[in-house]
């Protein structure tokens, strides 16, 4: 959805007017990043900041793995391994 839907969506908008290297993005990244990060914090109570902070910088992250590639499959497998160890975490 954040890199797939929200980033394509907001750059058709804003047009990708940054580059790093040889990577064009836009404020679709950058957008799609920061609600990434306050998607992730609004899942626990109370809201929690420093995950909120970790997680928009995966955002930025993978967002630009998505510019650089054109694809979502780099970052939504990347996404998944980071979650793989998750499955062996009791909940609290």
């Amino acid at each position: 959805m954040f890199r797939g839907y929200l980033q394509s969506s907001f750059n058709r908008y804003f047009g990708k007017s940054f580059n790093i290297g040889n990577v064009k993005f836009g404020w679709g990244l950058i957008i799609s990043a920061l609600l990434f990060g306050l998607a992730h914090a609004l899942v626990s109570e109370p809201p929690t900041w420093p995950w909120a902070l970790f997680t928009l910088v995966l955002g930025l992250t993978l967002g630009f793995i998505r510019e650089k590639d054109g694809s979502i499959l780099g970052p939504a497998l990347l996404h998944a391994m980071l979650d793989m160890p998750l499955v062996f975490v009791e909940p609290f």
